[in-house]
């Protein structure tokens, strides 16, 4: 019982940061595919990109010291 009181908070931070990104991720896609991007105008790609790699950093982060230490 003690487990799940301190472990149910935890999945609720994660849907606001991947849901989002997957959102700005599709819609640049999709923006992409209509021939929008090109190499004068790559910066929605690359700040998705970089958006993406900073939740995951974070996310290894939180599980390393939350759960393994």
């Amino acid at each position: 019982m003690a487990y799940r009181a301190t472990s149910t908070p935890r999945p609720r931070l994660a849907c606001p940061c991947s849901s989002g990104g997957v959102i700005w991720m599709t819609a640049v896609i999709l923006w992409a595919r209509a021939g929008h991007v090109n190499e004068k105008n790559s910066l929605p790609v690359e700040m998705v990109g970089l958006y993406w790699h900073f939740v995951d950093l974070v996310w290894v982060v939180l599980f390393t010291v939350i759960y393994l230490i």
